[in-house]
């Protein structure tokens, strides 16, 4: 069981790190759920008691529900990645079958939630997925020059990039001295 958790981890990290340079331009971007819910950020104290109805009104079918809901969590030490993160209905399923074992469905409350994802937080995989997430976001807003590339290299690195796109990189900023483009931008600018 442990054993397959890992792999399917493994999977999944590899599959977010390829991924995670060829869409920086989705960093930048929050999500609608998010803006739309962002502005009524309920106080901590007042949520978690609240049982989490959605479970069991028929309302959780939506894909955009998990994201809500965890969004309620914003002033619990939730944040915008923690909110990508776990809103989604794959994260939250699994969360609610540990869940699960201790309390009945219509007996969870947000404390419930919070206190499994507090756990989830701790794992070795959520760290080291939030720590290339930061990596990310860092190169992303990062102007790309080529004075500083050993040190912007070691981030490429970091994050697992190819020779094929480090090169493809150092070569535009050897063209571009005078560079004033994010490494977002020269990666998008390279796609085309």
């Amino acid at each position: 069981m442990h054993l397959q958790r890992y792999y399917t981890m493994n999977r999944f990290l590899l599959l977010f790190c390829s991924c995670l340079l060829s869409t920086t331009s989705l960093l930048a971007q929050k999500p609608v759920v998010e803006q739309a819910v962002q502005q009524s950020v309920p106080n901590c104290n007042g949520i978690l008691s609240q049982r989490m109805s959605f479970l069991v009104d028929g309302s959780f079918q939506s894909e955009e529900v998990p994201k809500q809901e965890i969004t309620k969590l914003k002033g619990c030490g939730i944040d915008d990645f923690d909110i990508n993160f776990f809103g989604n209905m794959n994260a939250i399923t699994s969360m609610l079958t540990r869940m699960t074992k201790k309390t009945e469905i219509h007996r969870l409350t947000y404390s419930d939630l919070l206190d499994e994802i507090n756990n989830v937080k701790e794992s070795p995989f959520y760290i080291k997925v939030r720590t290339i997430n930061d990596l990310s976001e860092t190169l992303a807003k990062r102007v790309g020059s080529f004075k500083n590339w050993p040190e912007d290299e070691k981030l490429f690195d970091q994050l697992g990039s190819s020779s094929n796109i480090k090169g493809k990189v150092l070569s535009y900023l050897r063209e571009n001295p005078e560079n004033k483009k994010t490494y977002k931008e020269i990666l998008e600018s390279l796609k085309k």
